[in-house]
């Protein structure tokens, strides 16, 4: 049986883990983000692996990801594997309007998708 502590620790791994894909999906390296949020490298490095770092520095970068990359933060901070359909690394205008309309059942989605495209036939046929 996983104590707290274990699955705490666990969780911070896939944190950082995400984190670290994250910042590679977008282009940027380790000196780059600790240059933006004004510590060190080896800070940044620390938090991807999982190693003992503040929550506040996860916080932080996670903040800067998501105001200047659009991190989506379920997507970072959810435990179970994500389904990159619905839980995007990216916000985007489809996920908001998902999240919006309340559509983050796949039924329901699906249903949605399968009308559009009979909709736009019957267009395309006019």
């Amino acid at each position: 049986m996983m104590n707290l502590e274990h699955i705490a620790d666990s969780h911070a791994n896939l944190i950082g883990q995400r984190l670290a894909i994250f910042r590679k999906h977008i282009g940027l390296s380790q000196q780059d983000i600790a240059d933006q949020l004004g510590t060190t490298q080896n800070l940044i490095y620390r938090l991807e692996k999982g190693l003992n770092t503040s929550i506040l520095m996860a916080m932080q970068v996670a903040h800067y990801y998501r105001q200047y990359h659009k991190l989506n933060l379920e997507w970072l901070i959810n435990p179970e594997p994500t389904d990159s359909e619905f839980a995007p690394m990216i916000v985007n205008d489809e996920l908001n309007l998902r999240k919006k309309i309340g559509l983050s059942d796949r039924k329901k989605l699906a249903i949605l998708e399968k009308f559009m495209r009979e909709f736009s036939a019957l267009e395309e046929r006019d």
